[in-house]
């Protein structure tokens, strides 16, 4: 009896029970189908589901109107726009150097800052975020002068006297006030008189600054891209 039977009880084997006890052990071939009836559908609603648009196309369908379609690297509307979580035209920034699939790298702007605002966007400046913020040397030539306007001083008889860390030397009619200690004046003096009871006005300006001083202005920063959603 059982020799009888051996095909009946091989497709047994092979059957799909209904009820999910086992799994499928190949893949699940569906019809193509079509808009009004999809291949993949549901028993309670056979007009929605899934079918075979064309090659490599899946085909999405609610209430026997397609919806919808996907393929290898798209997913689309009905009017054939992709369909994504960021519309077309989306400008985001991205950490890496090549902008993801699906974007399109901007090469409009490069090297600089990003400014946040309440109001409408622009842009502006002139000068490089990296030249900006750049290692340097800070030199006299970098510093603003000090003027001296009007200050009086006591003459006195003596050939020089000291005032704010400078010299006045000598006692001609024109003299210099140096801050440096060396034989070049930085402002002259004029009427400089031996006269104790004599009280002489020096303007001028005393430039500031030494050889220079290294200050590291280099900012740590990440480079990011700025990429727009095809």
């Amino acid at each position: 009896m059982n020799a009888n039977f051996t095909d009946i009880a091989s497709e047994i084997t092979n059957s799909l029970p209904r009820d999910g006890q086992a799994a499928m052990t190949g893949q699940m071939k569906a019809a193509s189908g079509t808009v009004a009836l999809p291949g993949m559908t549901f028993g309670a609603d056979t007009d929605t589901g899934f079918y075979r648009k064309s090659t490599n196309q899946i085909g999405v369908v609610a209430g026997g109107v397609e919806i919808g379609s996907f393929g290898p690297d798209n997913f689309l509307d009905t009017g054939g726009n992709k369909m994504t979580a960021f519309p077309s035209g989306t400008v985001m920034l991205f950490i890496q150097t090549a902008a993801p699939t699906g974007w399109t790298k901007s090469t409009t702007h490069n090297n600089k800052a990003l400014r946040i605002v309440s109001g409408t966007v622009g842009q502006g400046g002139s000068t490089a975020f990296t030249d900006v913020f750049t290692a340097r040397t800070i030199t006299q030539a970098n510093l603003p002068d000090v003027g001296l306007v009007s200050t009086s001083l006591s003459a006195v008889s003596a050939t020089s006297v000291s005032i704010s860390g400078g010299t006045i030397a000598g006692t001609a009619a024109t003299t210099t006030l140096r801050n440096d200690g060396s034989s070049s004046g930085i402002v002259t003096a004029t009427a400089i008189s031996a006269s104790a009871t004599t009280t002489t006005t020096i303007s001028g300006v005393v430039p500031l600054g030494g050889s220079g001083t290294s200050m590291n202005f280099a900012v740590q920063y990440v480079d990011a891209i700025i990429a727009s959603r095809d």
